[in-house]
């Protein structure tokens, strides 16, 4: 299912502190709070988009031309989620209309996927065939920084670090160790 992601409401805090990065990086003088600040939400900003996790909790539109054929699940993009707050569709005649939640399951996984499919594996409705047919609201991510899982924090604080210790250098490449931690905790798909 092909889709794009919008943040309807951003998270009210970063998943590290200031303290926390600054204990973690070589600090110059010649910079300031924000040049950290800058590096922490440049960090996570990276982390979020590779990983598909949502650090801090947040809502985020799922937008997608029809939903699955035959029943199928959707295999929501971003993780954890932990409530839908919305799921609307163009229906066939042209109508907006609001799927019951009552209608639908949402499942997670082990690996931290979740997963929404119509009760009984009934089929989902049939959409207007026009782009953005079908729009999820989901409430993601971890509730604050503390609940964040320490697991992620390893590769934000060196991604954090790389940011500061590169900042206003572009060519600059990610170490491949941090691309490689980042892959292994992207959950796979059931």
């Amino acid at each position: 299912m092909q889709y794009e992601l919008t943040t309807l409401q951003p998270p009210s805090s970063q998943p590290l502190g200031l303290d926390a990065a600054k204990s973690h990086i070589y600090e110059d003088g010649d910079h300031t709070e924000a040049d950290i600040a800058r590096a922490i939400a440049d960090a996570t900003q990276w982390f979020e988009r590779q990983t598909e996790v949502r650090l801090i909790r947040q809502t985020t539109r799922i937008t997608a031309d029809a939903f699955p054929a035959a029943g199928e699940p959707i295999v929501l993009p971003v993780w954890p989620v932990s409530a839908i707050d919305a799921i609307t569709y163009i229906a066939a005649d042209g109508t907006e209309t609001s799927l019951d939640a009552g209608a639908v399951s949402l499942r997670r996984n082990d690996y931290g996927r979740s997963r929404l499919a119509m009760r009984d594996w009934l089929p989902w409705p049939t959409t207007r065939h026009t782009p953005d047919a079908v729009t999820i609201d989901v409430q993601c991510g971890y509730a604050d920084a503390d609940s964040v899982p320490e697991i992620y924090l390893r590769p934000l604080l060196t991604l954090i670090a790389f940011y500061y210790e590169n900042r206003g250098d572009s060519d600059a490449a990610l170490p491949e160790v941090l691309e490689d931690l980042v892959a292994n905790l992207r959950p796979v798909d059931e």
